[in-house]
C-alpha cells in the first residue's frame, strides 16, 4: 500500500490474526491505512518504508500486547512519531505492562482495550477516536457517540478485576498529590521511624519531628490541573515541594489558563503566582529563593518573597523538565528532550550537556548538587 495512509497500524507480527481484522474494518469505512503485510520489519527495507509511512499518516494506533512491547520495531515506530508530534492511539489487545521505554510516548494519552468487553462498541470507539484526530475516512459517515470504552491511558485491569466506576479525574489527581507529598516529604525530613500524622496546623510545632505526614487541601478557585490541561494531554509533573519543605508549588488552572500556586506548609495560605501563566513542571533553587518553571518558549523563575519575574532563556517545548544545581546552573531538556542543556541562573545563551541524548527527560540534581541524574527513553 502506499505511503499517503491517515492512519499508521504499528504491531508486532505475532498479533497479526487479531490486528488484520481491525485494519479490514477501518478500511471498509474509507479509512486509508498503513500496515506492514509483507514482513518488512526483517528486512533493510524497514527505515526506508515505515519512515516514510509514519511521515505522512495523521495518527499511529499502537496495537499493544505482550508481544508488542516487546517489539523494538514497535518501540522505534512510536518514538519516531511522537518526535514527528503524530498523534498516537493505544489499544490494547490483553492487559500489558508499557516498559520505560514506552511510557514517555504514551503517558496521559487515552486508550482502548480491544478484549473483555463488547468489541463492537470498541471499534465505534476507536473510529470516533481517528476522526476526532482529523482522520477523515472516505466510506460511510459513523455516527459520533459517546464514547463508552475510551480510557487514560494508565495499566489496564486484568478481566478477572471488576471495572472501577468512572469519574472525573479530581479524585485520581488528589490521591497523586498526596501520595507525592508524602513520598517528597519523608525523603526530605527522615532521619527516624514516623513519629504520628499530623494536619498542616501542627507543622509549626514540628520541630523534632524525624517525618512529616501531611493532607494538603487544593482550594476551589485554583484547582490543580488535569492531564488534558497539560501540553499534548501528557500527565506531566505538576508539583514540586522547596528543598527545606517549606513550600509547595504545584500547576493549577486559573481563567481556563494553566498558573503556578505557591502553597506554604506551615500555614494554609495560597497564592497565585503572577507572570506564571503557561507553567508547567515548576522547580525550586537551592537556597529556596525562587521557583523556576518552563513554558511553551522559555525558562523562566520567579521570586518568592517579592514576586519579580525574569526570563532566564529561550527554549522550544521544554517540556522535559528541569533542575536547578548549587552551581548556580539550569539544566532542562529541550525540544520534548531532544536536546539536554544547561543555562546560567542569571540567563543567557544555553549550552549543550550532551548532543547525543536522546529524549532525555525528568533531570534532578544528586544529593551532593554537583551532578545531574535523568531518565532517557533511548536505549
Amino acid at each position: 500500500m502506499g505511503t499517503g495512509a491517515e492512519v499508521f497500524v504499528s504491531y508486532s507480527s505475532q498479533d497479526r490474526d487479531r490486528v488484520i481484522p481491525v485494519v479490514e474494518y477501518l478500511r471498509s469505512l474509507g479509512i486509508s491505512v498503513w500496515v506492514d503485510e509483507g514482513n518488512i520489519h526483517a528486512a533493510d527495507l524497514w527505515s526506508e518504508q515505515i519512515v516514510q509511512a509514519i511521515a505522512g499518516c495523521q495518527v499511529m494506533v499502537v496495537m499493544l500486547s505482550g508481544n508488542s512491547t516487546d517489539s523494538h520495531n514497535v518501540v522505534k515506530e512510536a518514538m519516531l512519531a511522537s518526535e514527528q508530534k503524530k498523534a498516537l492511539l493505544p489499544v490494547y489487545l490483553e492487559s500489558a505492562e508499557i516498559p520505560a521505554r514506552l511510557q514517555y510516548q504514551l503517558a496521559g494519552i487515552q486508550h482502548l482495550e480491544l478484549y473483555g468487553q463488547g468489541e463492537e462498541q470498541v471499534l465505534s470507539d476507536l473510529v470516533t477516536g481517528l476522526k476526532k484526530r482529523g482522520v477523515l475516512g472516505g466510506g460511510d459517515e459513523v455516527v459520533a457517540t459517546r464514547s463508552m470504552s475510551i480510557k487514560r491511558h494508565e495499566k489496564p485491569k486484568s478481566t478477572a478485576v471488576s471495572a472501577q466506576p468512572s469519574g472525573s479525574l479530581a479524585k485520581p489527581i488528589a490521591w497523586a498529590l498526596a501520595l507525592c507529598v508524602l513520598i517528597l516529604l519523608g525523603l526530605l525530613l527522615s532521619k527516624r521511624p514516623p513519629a504520628h500524622t499530623m494536619d498542616s496546623t501542627e507543622v509549626k510545632q514540628a520541630s523534632g519531628v524525624g517525618r512529616i505526614h501531611l493532607k494538603i487541601p487544593i482550594p476551589e478557585e485554583y484547582p490543580m490541573a488535569k492531564p488534558t490541561d497539560m501540553p499534548f494531554g501528557v500527565a506531566w509533573r505538576m508539583l514540586a515541594i522547596s528543598p527545606n519543605g517549606k513550600h509547595l508549588a504545584y500547576v493549577c488552572m486559573h481563567e481556563n489558563e494553566r498558573h503556578l500556586c505557591l502553597r506554604s506548609l506551615s500555614d494554609d495560605t495560597f497564592q497565585l503566582l503572577k507572570g506564571s501563566n503557561g507553567a508547567v513542571l515548576p522547580f525550586f533553587s537551592p537556597d529556596e529563593k525562587w521557583l523556576g518553571f518552563l513554558t511553551e518558549k522559555k525558562v523562566k523563575k520567579i521570586e518568592i518573597s517579592s514576586g519579580l519575574l525574569a526570563e532566564v532563556c529561550d527554549a522550544k517545548n521544554p517540556y522535559a523538565g528541569a533542575t536547578w544545581s548549587d552551581e548556580g546552573k539550569i539544566y532542562f531538556g529541550d525540544s520534548e528532550g531532544s536536546q539536554f542543556l544547561k543555562v546560567d541562573e542569571n540567563g543567557g545563551e544555553p549550552e549543550f550537556v550532551s548532543k547525543v541524548i536522546l529524549n532525555a527527560f525528568s533531570p534532578s540534581v544528586v544529593s551532593n548538587g554537583k551532578g545531574v541524574v535523568l531518565s532517557s527513553s533511548r536505549n
